[in-house]
């Protein structure tokens, strides 16, 4: 996603504002947010009443469509029991596309039950999955 320029607009005083848009670094955040809901195991509307926002706001969060304040971050920091810095370490270095997709693969539900599960299994196992992992991305 392309980091949108600000822009300048008038108000109905005919002074200039700033309009902020949203950036790779909100898509990041957004990212980071659905990973650690759906690691926490919760409902997008259960994480909106928590906070108090609605589930579509929260939809909006995670997928970078709206930027989030400092101030809703440290609820959902809260909530979901995180540093706050969880949410914004390195969201400005520039990713590469593997990077990117692994990310987006992260903040699925599949991602997280793939890594809690792994992470259950003993060094031995989890090579014998990724073994069969590889095997079977090469015969699709």
């Amino acid at each position: 996603m392309a980091v949108k320029k600000k822009t300048l607009s008038r108000n109905a005083t005919s002074k200039y504002h700033v309009v902020r848009r949203v950036t790779d670094a909100d898509v990041q955040i957004g990212e980071r947010l659905r990973q650690a809901r759906l690691k926490a195991g919760l409902s997008q509307d259960t994480l909106a009443k928590a906070v108090g926002v609605s589930f579509q706001q929260i939809q909006k969060y995670e997928k970078g469509k709206n930027r989030m304040g400092v101030g809703r971050m440290m609820e959902f920091s809260k909530v979901l029991q995180l540093d706050p810095s969880y949410f914004t370490g390195s969201v400005d270095v520039k990713r590469s596309n593997v990077v990117v997709a692994f990310d987006a693969f992260m903040a699925t539900r599949e991602g997280v039950q793939i890594i809690e599960h792994m992470m259950k299994l003993p060094p031995r196992q989890r090579q014998t999955v990724i073994d069969l992992a590889k095997s079977l991305a090469l015969a699709s």
